[in-house]
């Protein structure tokens, strides 16, 4: 028998069939879908049609159908058998297990009471996670039944482990000894010998605890385990315990980084990690707000990384992070919706949808003024102004009136709104390209004298507060002003230098990298999107900005082109802020990042029962409850009290 015809009264035969043999009926549901794809695209079924089909099922479960249709021909004694290929399966590695003298001399390494900590990680149960050791304290441990009889092992009761689940450990008898040695030396003893208390091994700073406690802060515990996590972690295992081994020690850590060569903007331009200080002020992206936010740095991170990272690359974007880091996107919530910004893990977002967005600007929200008319004055000075190099510099605007009489007229109203004290002149010259005369207005501002056209106003000495006199923005000054004066200032540097192509898009081009990098910046702060070019003109090198005024973000749709892996082998760094968040420069790309708040083991947050569900692969949800029934905590009030990673 060559050829077997899926009829339809073949297909209800099978499925009785596997009733019989006892299928689980989620798989008898999904076998069905696939027999009916199979009636219809090829109904008969042989091996010549067999290339073809496992064209069409490449997913595992869906092959398992062709080895169900064999199993019910033999069984019915029907002379048909598919030749199906079995599917190539990567072997697993083999995980690194360090022998008695490596975990020596890993233990040796560090000074005394932490070689009690790294002892609890190898030899405690099957180890413990560094997140379960810094909250590690002296009640989880059942010490009435020990001492009764200390030759026996310890049990001790590690709370709110990986999936907020409890779990019961043995403890060797010969560490639960010394364990008992150091709670004696350390007077914590009660009136029954028995150790009482907070966590075991205090990490870092003595007094950081209560420091974090008196800034009032609402989670100053998750601060506080983050700092201690951070603080074992990287100044006792890998400053103490790799130097030791020669080796990394693979323990868990789940980190959200960029690369070496990220950039983070500040107050005062663009920063590498190795000239960040703590609480410098930088921009952060609010995302309940949906607006950018004077920020300060709580902390800086920063690791030495070797595997594999992950790149999104197109036009507007070249970021390079680790695989859990956190990014702002927005994803296809359905056919013609899509979700609300979220910050969320990259190796978490569905990359294989065609459409999703990832921010890269916003509006800020600041609240220094200056005036909007002066910030315009300020833009005009930037792009098209001179200042001389006098002891008591003067400051010049100048404009073609004969092309641009609309332009000299906007910028005497705001000389005029500004009160500011200036000349105004409009002379004859001619054109270095064509030898054609013009007319060129010229607008001088004035600090003192009395040749202003307007005496009452004031002068000019407030315009370098803002701008050097090598007429180079002071960003710290100017960042810090409002959206609507950065607006102003904005609009009147692209008035200046800037053009309007055949596509709406605006192009901005010029010599001096600080003004480009400012037009960059107010690109960032005012909720639009900008690429940097370059170009050649009479031997000159320019900058050329390309600037999308209405869109703050872009759009990933190529799997292949966008979602790139590099080998790395170097530092990946992040800063800790209050939004979560930072802005961040890549190869000339400018865009909006999560940062490693919240991003240690996330084991020590609550996580949602569905969500543990999912973890655990359950099919249904009494059987995570019946799992995580140890858990004092109940189901309910877990789902009350959960938050979002």
């Amino acid at each position: 028998m060559e050829n077997f015809e899926l009829l339809d009264k073949d297909c209800l035969e099978i499925m009785e069939w596997m009733q019989v043999k006892g299928y689980a009926s989620n798989t008898i549901r999904q076998y069905k879908h696939t027999l009916k794809r199979l009636q219809k695209n090829h109904r008969v079924l042989n091996n010549k049609s067999l290339r073809k089909i496992l064209k069409e099922l490449k997913h595992q479960n869906q092959r398992a159908v062709l080895g169900m249709i064999n199993n019910f021909c033999f069984d019915k004694g029907l002379d048909f058998y598919l030749k199906v290929p079995k599917i190539k399966v990567k072997p697993r590695k083999t995980p690194e297990i360090y022998s008695l003298e490596e975990i020596n001399i890993i233990i040796n390494s560090v000074q005394y009471p932490y070689n009690l900590a790294i002892r609890c990680l190898f030899n405690m149960g099957a180890g413990l996670r560094i997140s379960e050791i810094i909250k590690f304290s002296w009640n989880h441990i059942r010490w009435a039944e020990w001492i009764n009889n200390k030759d026996n092992y310890g049990i001790a009761v590690i709370r709110s482990g990986k999936g907020s689940k409890d779990r019961v450990v043995n403890i060797p008898s010969k560490l639960m000894n010394d364990l008992y040695n150091y709670a004696a030396e350390k007077r914590i003893l009660n009136e029954f010998n028995i150790p009482i208390g907070g966590m075991m091994f205090p990490m870092g700073k003595k007094d950081y605890k209560k420091e974090l406690m008196n800034r009032n802060l609402e989670k100053w515990k998750d601060e506080y385990l983050k700092y201690a996590y951070d603080w074992f972690r990287y100044n006792l295992v890998k400053n103490k315990c790799e130097k030791a081994l020669g080796k990394r020690i693979k323990i868990h850590s789940l980190r959200h980084c960029v690369s070496k060569d990220t950039e983070i903007l500040t107050i005062n331009g663009w920063k590498n990690y190795t000239s960040l200080n703590l609480e410098e002020e930088i921009f952060s992206y609010n995302l309940e707000k949906d607006c950018i936010e004077i920020d300060k740095i709580i902390k800086i991170n920063k690791y030495n990384y070797k595997g594999s990272l992950d790149k999104i690359k197109n036009r507007y974007l070249n970021t390079l992070i680790t695989p859990e880091h956190k990014i702002i996107i927005k994803q296809k919530k359905n056919k013609f919706d899509l979700t609300n910004w979220e910050l969320l893990p990259f190796n978490k977002i569905n990359k294989k949808t065609w459409n999703l967005s990832y921010k890269l600007s916003s509006k800020i929200n600041s609240k220094d003024s200056l005036f909007i008319e002066r910030a315009g004055i300020l833009g005009w000075i930037l792009s098209d102004g001179t200042i001389s190099k006098r002891k008591r510099p003067s400051i010049s605007i100048s404009q073609s009136y004969t092309v641009n009489k609309e332009k000299c007229e906007y910028i005497e109203n705001l000389l005029i709104k500004s009160n500011l004290k200036y000349t105004k002149k409009i002379k004859k010259h001619k054109s270095p390209f064509n030898k054609k005369e013009y007319l060129l207005c010229t607008f001088h501002l004035l600090n003192d004298g009395n040749h202003s056209l307007i005496n009452l106003g004031k002068g000019h000495d407030w315009i370098f507060e803002y701008i050097n006199k090598d007429r180079t923005p002071k960003l710290n000054k100017i960042l810090k002003l409002s959206y609507e004066e950065l607006s102003e200032l904005y609009k009147c540097m692209i008035l200046g230098d800037g053009t309007k192509s055949k596509t709406e898009n605006i192009e901005y081009c010029g010599q001096d990298e600080k003004r480009i990098e400012l037009i960059r910046i107010l690109c960032v702060l005012l909720g639009k999107t900008s690429v940097q070019g370059e170009k050649k003109q009479k031997g000159k090198k320019y900058s050329r900005i390309y600037i999308r005024e209405n869109k703050d973000y872009t759009q990933l749709s190529n799997q292949k082109k966008h979602f790139l892996k590099e080998f790395y082998d170097d530092i990946v760094w992040c800063p800790e802020t209050n939004n979560g968040t930072f802005i961040a420069k890549r190869k000339n790309t400018i865009f909006i990042t999560g940062n490693s708040k919240a991003t240690y083991l996330y084991e020590i947050e609550k996580i949602p029962i569905e969500r543990i569900q999912l973890l655990l692969g359950h099919s249904n949800l009494s059987t995570t409850m019946i799992y995580t029934k140890i858990n004092p905590v109940s189901t309910f009030e877990l789902l009350k009290e959960t938050k979002e990673i």
